[in-house]
């Protein structure tokens, strides 16, 4: 199992790297071509594989409500907190706000959850991501950002399902399940070709957030730790007592646990960018909560 946290660890400073080496712009232009990749391509690919042949439990319930619940209640405790423990500008708060509530559940996810559970759990982050997580975040996350952001926000219901429904890799979940469901045979060397591009997502992701982490900024851990006490701390005590009470499979649980312990989302800095939250201070929870996980989830995998 440590061996497995050393390769994720050593992909993300293969990120971190490439990006010292060939700059900020170069990076973010890579990253955001592997993003465009990985969100429209891969992870439908593999969203789709794995829930075809996927067993058809009681976790594609538990396991989506047991995430809804915890990024909701820390979303309610740091939306109360936060602002009363910080006095700064709105943007600030947003960005604080949001980095409490998301987690990085696919991109780190899905490598962590591979490597302590073994693949026959890979479907775990894509069902807490695909059906609570990013839902959530197009919703809740926009009114949020349309709270406390300086651009202006459509707060359209209409608008937000469309975004919702229309994701590739929702529609490949959805497209799996039925065919899963019906029984329908797919031909081996499609499934061979499914597994290949598959197996791309996890170090793509890692190679990504590794570019995505910005120059630390120890003045702002002042600032942060609220935020860190709530991302890395608090979600996982809540997503522990959720879980606890509807999951009974083991592997599940323990899927579902170091799920809820995932440092701060990176596709949280797009909404940033969007809706004018503090793009900076954002990057800095990403950068500090991500760092500090790689010391919390190694304990909870060994648990």
């Amino acid at each position: 199992m440590a061996s497995s946290f050393v390769h994720i660890f050593i992909l993300i400073v293969f990120g971190v790297v490439f990006r010292l080496f060939t700059g900020v712009d170069i990076a973010r232009r890579t990253r955001q071509l592997i993003g465009s990749a990985v969100f429209n391509v891969l992870l439908p690919i593999l969203a789709f594989h794995v829930l075809s042949t996927a067993p058809l439990d009681d976790s594609l319930i538990t396991v989506p409500i047991t995430a809804g619940l915890t990024i909701v209640t820390c979303l309610w405790i740091a939306s109360a907190l936060i602002p009363r423990l910080m006095l700064l500008p709105r943007p600030s708060l947003g960005a604080l706000i949001l980095a409490s509530a998301w987690g990085n559940v696919t991109y780190l996810g899905l490598p962590v959850v591979m490597a302590v559970t073994g693949n026959q759990m890979q479907r775990i982050p894509i069902v807490y991501d695909l059906m609570a997580t990013t839902p959530l975040l197009f919703t809740l996350g926009v009114v949020v950002c349309a709270r406390y952001g300086t651009l202006p926000v459509e707060l359209a219901f209409s608008g937000m399902f469309r975004q919702i429904v229309t994701m590739p890799a929702l529609i490949a979940v959805v497209l799996g399940l039925g065919v899963n469901l019906y029984g329908l045979p797919i031909p081996s060397i499609v499934q061979w070709g499914m597994q290949g591009l598959g197996s791309l997502v996890a170090p793509l992701m890692l190679f990504s957030v590794g570019m995505a982490l910005g120059v630390p900024n120890g003045e702002h851990l002042r600032i942060l730790a609220p935020t860190l006490v709530i991302k890395l701390v608090v979600s996982t005590i809540v997503g522990y007592g959720i879980g606890s009470i509807l999951i009974d499979d083991p592997l599940v649980f323990k899927s579902v646990l170091l799920e809820s312990a995932m440092p701060t989302m990176v596709l949280s800095m797009v909404f940033a960018e969007r809706y004018g939250l503090d793009q900076a201070l954002l990057a800095q929870a990403i950068f500090w909560s991500t760092l500090l996980s790689m010391l919390t989830l190694p304990l909870l995998a060994a648990m």
